[in-house]
């Protein structure tokens, strides 16, 4: 009965090894999280934590998402700017791309959305979460009154490999240094020269100029990086050239 018994039971064992599976799920290897920047327009991405936002090439948007294992469903519940730009055919075509994707195949460096036909509809690239050496244009401003402003004057940015960061406010050269670490970036007091320009002008360098002696978080948003205080406070952002 024994040799009978064990002789049942490796038949058995050898069946359950020989089961096909019915649906063999390909898991991505990374996450979704991150931001990404289409390979064909000007359109961005971040996906984070089932959140969704990024700009079409035209207007800002915002909305949610869902995976599991390897498919991906966007929802067209999602609020958006209203401008209107020249190509706006392209932009539609990006949120109309977007909403049909099903599937999504990702590496750290490329992500590709997929119709459920298996047509790649975007193909994007990933995006640095630390911002790279080279020269920014400040686009927005703090203005120290709890406001947040456009840029009227030109104000850039170097950041060199050496730590060095230098620049002018639209008035007068500046410099000054620089540490990055994780989220967190630390400007030290800048040297300006002294040349005098007007009021106008002369007021916008003094909040750019006062708002840099100190540690920021810096986060990307799309293709510009916002720098802002501890209480979340928006002090500048900043487009790489």
């Amino acid at each position: 009965m024994k040799i009978l018994f064990y002789s049942l039971l490796t038949i058995i064992l050898l069946l359950s090894g020989c089961t096909t599976p019915q649906h063999d799920v390909n898991v991505p290897k990374t996450s979704l999280d991150g931001d990404w920047k289409s390979t064909t327009s000007k359109a961005t991405l971040r996906f984070e934590k089932g959140k969704l936002s990024g700009n079409d090439g035209c207007n800002q948007f915002v909305g949610s998402y869902t995976t599991q294992g390897d498919t991906i469903t966007i929802s067209d519940k999602m609020m958006s700017t209203m401008m209107s730009c020249p190509a706006m055919e392209q932009v539609g075509a990006f949120k109309t791309a977007l909403l049909n994707a099903k599937i999504y195949k990702n590496t750290t460096k490329s992500l590709e959305l997929i119709s459920n036909k298996g047509e790649t509809l975007i193909e994007l690239k990933a995006l640095s979460n630390i911002p790279e050496e080279g020269l920014y244009r400040i686009k927005h401003l703090n203005n120290g009154k709890k406001a947040v402003i456009s840029v009227k004057y030109p104000i850039t940015i170097q950041l060199g490999t050496d730590g060095k960061m230098e620049g002018d406010t639209g008035c007068n050269h500046y410099s000054t240094s620089y540490t990055i670490k994780q989220d967190l970036i630390t400007i030290g007091f800048p040297a300006t020269t002294r040349k005098m320009c007007p009021p106008e002008l002369m007021e916008q360098e003094q909040q750019f100029v006062n708002a840099l002696p100190k540690s920021f978080k810096i986060a990307r948003n799309g293709e510009k990086w916002e720098i802002r205080d501890e209480s979340g406070a928006l002090q500048f952002s900043m487009l790489k050239e």
